[in-house]
């Protein structure tokens, strides 16, 4: 990081399904968790230096990863290791004319001891286990 460059966030997977854990030195602990079994994509938030100049790209996974693993199925585009600065939970659905399809993502700030109680969820717990209840727009209220 050269001076004056801002230190940006990292995500990566915490191993709890399909939930990202979202740190940044300035805004603190975040994690999405996305419903059901999204595929988790991660890449690095670079340019792509070779397709706009023809330069080295100063990592292999870099901005348009994600979208060159959705669009193009190039796996290798984003980070195997489930780390970067930039995330996706990739949903395949096929969805017939007329039809909807809903997908839910919960995003919460966790202070450092909901952290630690966050990773010690079992493999089969689920963070919308009391989704419905905290997101219902039933009531007709903001």
């Amino acid at each position: 990081m050269t001076e004056g460059q801002a230190r940006r966030g990292d995500v990566g997977a915490n191993g709890h399904g399909s939930q990202i854990v979202v740190e940044h030195p300035t805004l603190g602990c975040y994690i999405l968790a996305a419903e059901g079994a999204p595929e988790l994509l991660f890449t690095e938030n670079e340019t792509n230096l070779t397709r706009l100049y023809g330069a080295a790209n100063p990592t292999p996974y870099v901005k348009d990863g994600i979208n060159d693993a959705v669009v193009q199925g190039r796996a290798d585009a984003v980070n195997p290791a489930g780390v970067g600065t930039k995330a996706a939970a990739h949903y395949h659905h096929v969805i017939d004319p007329g039809a909807t399809a809903v997908v839910r993502l919960r995003l919460r700030k966790i202070e450092n001891e909901e952290l630690r109680i966050e990773n010690t969820l079992q493999s089969g717990d689920s963070p919308f286990s009391i989704f419905n209840s905290q997101f219902s727009i039933s009531s007709g209220r903001c």
